[in-house]
Protein backbone atom coordinates (compact mmCIF):
# COMPACT_ATOMS: atom_id res chain seq x y z
CA UNK A 1 0.00 0.00 0.00
CA UNK A 2 2.79 2.45 0.91
CA UNK A 3 4.67 1.72 -2.32
CA UNK A 4 1.55 2.31 -4.41
CA UNK A 5 0.86 5.56 -2.58
CA UNK A 6 4.41 6.85 -3.00
CA UNK A 7 4.57 5.95 -6.69
CA UNK A 8 1.10 7.39 -7.27
CA UNK A 9 2.06 10.69 -5.61
CA UNK A 10 5.23 10.89 -7.71
CA UNK A 11 3.39 10.19 -10.97
CA UNK A 12 0.78 12.83 -10.18
CA UNK A 13 3.42 15.33 -9.12
CA UNK A 14 5.47 14.69 -12.28
CA UNK A 15 2.49 15.27 -14.56
CA UNK A 16 1.28 18.35 -12.70
CA UNK A 17 4.64 20.12 -12.62
CA UNK A 18 5.70 19.19 -16.17
CA UNK A 19 2.47 19.46 -18.11
CA UNK A 20 -0.04 21.65 -16.33
CA UNK A 21 1.28 23.73 -13.43
CA UNK A 22 4.66 24.96 -14.62
CA UNK A 23 4.68 28.33 -12.83
CA UNK A 24 8.16 29.10 -11.52
CA UNK A 25 6.94 30.34 -8.14
CA UNK A 26 5.05 27.15 -7.23
CA UNK A 27 7.74 24.69 -8.31
CA UNK A 28 10.05 24.85 -5.28
CA UNK A 29 7.35 24.83 -2.56
CA UNK A 30 5.45 22.05 -4.35
CA UNK A 31 8.58 19.90 -4.60
CA UNK A 32 9.59 20.50 -0.99
CA UNK A 33 6.08 19.67 0.18
CA UNK A 34 6.05 16.46 -1.86
CA UNK A 35 9.47 15.42 -0.52
CA UNK A 36 8.31 16.03 3.05
CA UNK A 37 5.12 14.09 2.41
CA UNK A 38 7.01 11.10 1.02
CA UNK A 39 9.22 10.94 4.10
CA UNK A 40 6.21 11.26 6.41
CA UNK A 41 4.20 8.57 4.62
CA UNK A 42 7.07 6.11 4.24
CA UNK A 43 8.79 6.67 7.58
CA UNK A 44 12.14 6.28 5.81
CA UNK A 45 15.11 8.05 7.40
CA UNK A 46 17.01 10.55 5.24
CA UNK A 47 20.63 10.69 6.47
CA UNK A 48 22.97 13.40 5.22
CA UNK A 49 26.19 11.40 5.21
CA UNK A 50 29.58 12.71 4.12
CA UNK A 51 29.36 15.71 1.83
CA UNK A 52 32.97 16.24 0.67
CA UNK A 53 32.97 13.45 -1.97
CA UNK A 54 30.01 15.26 -3.50
CA UNK A 55 32.03 18.45 -3.84
CA UNK A 56 34.75 16.56 -5.69
CA UNK A 57 32.21 14.77 -7.87
CA UNK A 58 30.37 17.98 -8.67
CA UNK A 59 33.65 19.64 -9.67
CA UNK A 60 34.37 16.81 -12.12
CA UNK A 61 30.87 17.05 -13.59
CA UNK A 62 31.07 20.83 -13.99
CA UNK A 63 34.48 20.52 -15.64
CA UNK A 64 33.04 17.97 -18.10
CA UNK A 65 30.14 20.31 -18.91
CA UNK A 66 32.59 23.18 -19.47
CA UNK A 67 34.58 20.99 -21.85
CA UNK A 68 31.48 20.08 -23.84
CA UNK A 69 30.47 23.76 -23.96
CA UNK A 70 33.87 24.52 -25.47
CA UNK A 71 34.19 21.75 -28.05
CA UNK A 72 30.52 21.06 -28.90
CA UNK A 73 28.42 24.01 -27.71
CA UNK A 74 25.38 23.04 -29.78
CA UNK A 75 24.83 20.07 -27.49
CA UNK A 76 24.13 22.46 -24.63
CA UNK A 77 22.16 25.15 -26.51
CA UNK A 78 18.90 24.47 -24.65
CA UNK A 79 16.31 26.95 -25.93
CA UNK A 80 14.48 26.85 -22.61
CA UNK A 81 17.16 29.28 -21.48
CA UNK A 82 16.64 31.62 -24.44
CA UNK A 83 15.75 35.10 -23.25
CA UNK A 84 16.67 34.32 -19.66
CA UNK A 85 18.54 37.07 -17.85
CA UNK A 86 21.41 36.63 -15.42
CA UNK A 87 19.06 36.90 -12.43
CA UNK A 88 16.75 34.24 -13.83
CA UNK A 89 19.64 31.89 -14.48
CA UNK A 90 21.02 32.48 -10.98
CA UNK A 91 17.61 31.78 -9.45
CA UNK A 92 17.28 28.57 -11.46
CA UNK A 93 20.84 27.36 -10.72
CA UNK A 94 20.95 28.33 -7.04
CA UNK A 95 17.34 27.95 -5.88
CA UNK A 96 15.01 26.11 -8.25
CA UNK A 97 17.34 23.22 -9.04
CA UNK A 98 18.89 22.62 -5.59
CA UNK A 99 15.75 23.16 -3.48
CA UNK A 100 13.17 22.05 -6.01
CA UNK A 101 14.50 19.41 -8.37
CA UNK A 102 17.34 17.88 -6.36
CA UNK A 103 15.75 17.72 -2.91
CA UNK A 104 12.67 15.91 -4.21
CA UNK A 105 14.54 13.56 -6.55
CA UNK A 106 17.19 12.59 -4.01
CA UNK A 107 14.64 12.00 -1.27
CA UNK A 108 12.36 10.02 -3.57
CA UNK A 109 14.86 8.01 -5.60
CA UNK A 110 17.87 7.67 -3.28
CA UNK A 111 16.07 7.32 0.07
CA UNK A 112 12.37 6.44 0.00
CA UNK A 113 12.01 4.19 -3.05
CA UNK A 114 15.19 2.15 -2.51
CA UNK A 115 13.93 1.35 0.99
CA UNK A 116 10.45 0.42 -0.22
CA UNK A 117 11.40 -1.34 -3.46
CA UNK A 118 15.07 -1.85 -4.29
CA UNK A 119 17.91 0.36 -5.55
CA UNK A 120 17.47 -1.03 -9.09
CA UNK A 121 13.73 -0.46 -8.99
CA UNK A 122 14.24 3.10 -7.77
CA UNK A 123 16.78 3.75 -10.54
CA UNK A 124 14.35 2.41 -13.16
CA UNK A 125 11.64 4.73 -11.86
CA UNK A 126 14.15 7.59 -11.89
CA UNK A 127 14.59 6.94 -15.60
CA UNK A 128 10.83 6.89 -16.21
CA UNK A 129 10.49 10.08 -14.15
CA UNK A 130 12.35 11.88 -16.96
CA UNK A 131 9.92 11.01 -19.77
CA UNK A 132 7.77 14.14 -19.46
CA UNK A 133 10.61 16.66 -18.96
CA UNK A 134 12.59 15.12 -21.83
CA UNK A 135 9.61 15.28 -24.18
CA UNK A 136 9.00 18.88 -23.15
CA UNK A 137 12.64 19.84 -23.69
CA UNK A 138 12.58 18.27 -27.15
CA UNK A 139 9.43 20.19 -28.03
CA UNK A 140 10.93 23.51 -26.96
CA UNK A 141 14.12 22.77 -28.89
CA UNK A 142 12.26 21.79 -32.05
CA UNK A 143 13.50 18.19 -31.95
CA UNK A 144 10.52 16.32 -33.37
CA UNK A 145 12.30 13.63 -35.35
CA UNK A 146 13.08 10.33 -33.64
CA UNK A 147 11.38 11.57 -30.48
CA UNK A 148 10.49 8.11 -29.16
CA UNK A 149 14.06 6.87 -29.54
CA UNK A 150 15.46 10.00 -27.89
CA UNK A 151 13.09 9.73 -24.93
CA UNK A 152 13.92 6.03 -24.55
CA UNK A 153 17.62 6.89 -24.59
CA UNK A 154 17.11 9.57 -21.95
CA UNK A 155 15.24 7.09 -19.75
CA UNK A 156 18.07 4.56 -20.06
CA UNK A 157 20.77 7.15 -19.33
CA UNK A 158 19.00 8.65 -16.32
CA UNK A 159 18.31 5.18 -14.94
CA UNK A 160 22.05 4.43 -15.18
CA UNK A 161 22.81 7.78 -13.54
CA UNK A 162 20.39 6.80 -10.79
CA UNK A 163 22.46 3.72 -10.06
CA UNK A 164 25.66 5.77 -9.99
CA UNK A 165 24.10 8.23 -7.53
CA UNK A 166 22.86 5.32 -5.44
CA UNK A 167 26.39 3.90 -5.29
CA UNK A 168 27.61 7.30 -4.10
CA UNK A 169 24.86 7.41 -1.51
CA UNK A 170 25.91 3.99 -0.18
CA UNK A 171 29.60 4.88 -0.21
CA UNK A 172 29.06 8.13 1.72
CA UNK A 173 26.24 7.02 4.00
CA UNK A 174 23.70 9.63 2.97
CA UNK A 175 22.19 12.00 0.42
CA UNK A 176 24.55 14.98 0.69
CA UNK A 177 27.14 13.70 -1.79
CA UNK A 178 24.75 12.52 -4.52
CA UNK A 179 22.74 15.70 -4.09
CA UNK A 180 25.83 17.86 -4.65
CA UNK A 181 26.76 15.91 -7.80
CA UNK A 182 23.16 16.19 -8.98
CA UNK A 183 23.23 19.97 -8.44
CA UNK A 184 26.54 20.21 -10.27
CA UNK A 185 25.09 18.41 -13.29
CA UNK A 186 21.76 20.24 -13.52
CA UNK A 187 22.88 23.71 -12.49
CA UNK A 188 26.08 23.38 -14.52
CA UNK A 189 24.11 22.50 -17.65
CA UNK A 190 21.73 25.40 -17.02
CA UNK A 191 24.54 27.95 -16.73
CA UNK A 192 26.30 26.42 -19.74
CA UNK A 193 23.14 26.73 -21.85
CA UNK A 194 22.84 30.38 -20.88
CA UNK A 195 26.46 31.09 -21.81
CA UNK A 196 26.28 29.17 -25.10
CA UNK A 197 23.08 30.92 -26.18
CA UNK A 198 24.47 34.35 -25.33
CA UNK A 199 27.50 33.61 -27.49
CA UNK A 200 25.15 32.87 -30.37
Amino acid sequence: MTVALVVGVLVLHNLLTNLWFTDRWTYVPANLATASGLVAVSGVAVPAGAWWPGVAGAAVVVAAIALVATVAPRLLADQRMAGAGARGVAWRALVRIPLGTVVLEEVAFRAVLPALLSPAGAAALFGLWHIAPTARAMEVNGMRRHRAAAVAGAVAVTAAVGMVLWALRVATGGLAAPALVHIGANSGATVAAYVVLRRG
